[in-house]
């Protein structure tokens, strides 16, 4: 897909994959327009900072986090979207 051509990203089952989740991550940025947002549907423990360290170093910040009802709390969504001066800065994606 071309650069900028989302407004939406959904990634789902990626976090375990070891050196692919920085790839599945940058890929995303790449096809998402300025102000889309990524939503992200994962088994993730609540105390687990690593995603939001991943997602701040694409300057996306976590906006809302659910987790999924169980027996134990580790699935989880995540919608990400960037700062609007970053978006507005950042225009498209080459």
């Amino acid at each position: 897909f071309g650069a900028a051509a989302f407004d939406l990203v959904i990634l789902e089952d990626v976090l375990g994959a070891g050196r692919e989740v920085q790839a599945a991550l940058a890929e995303a940025d790449r096809v998402l327009q300025p102000r889309g947002r990524l939503l992200i549907l994962d088994r993730i423990l609540p105390t687990d900072g690593e995603l939001a360290g991943r997602l701040a170093a694409l300057d996306f910040t976590v906006t809302r986090r659910q987790w999924l009802p169980g027996r134990a709390p580790d699935r989880a969504l995540f919608l990400a979207s960037r700062p609007v001066a970053t978006a507005a800065r950042t225009g498209t994606h080459d």
